[in-house]
C-alpha cells in the first residue's frame, strides 16, 4: 500500500476530492515521532517566556 495523491488516484466517477484536498496533500511530515515542539516549549519555559496563548492560524 502506498500514499498517493487524489490527482493519480483512480477515484469512481462519484467521488469528488475535498475542495482544498491539493493544498493538504503537500504538506510533509517532519517525524513520527518528532517531539520537536514539546522541546522548544520547554525551552520557552527555561527563558522565562509564555508559552500558552491564543492559537494564529495563517493561510
Amino acid at each position: 500500500m502506498s500514499l498517493k495523491r487524489s490527482i493519480r488516484a483512480a477515484l469512481p466517477s462519484e467521488v469528488n476530492p475535498p475542495r482544498h484536498i491539493a493544498d493538504l496533500e503537500t504538506l510533509s511530515i517532519s517525524g513520527v515521532r518528532a517531539d520537536f515542539m514539546a522541546q522548544f516549549q520547554d525551552y520557552l519555559r527555561e527563558e522565562g517566556l509564555p508559552t500558552e496563548g491564543p492559537a494564529v492560524f495563517v493561510l
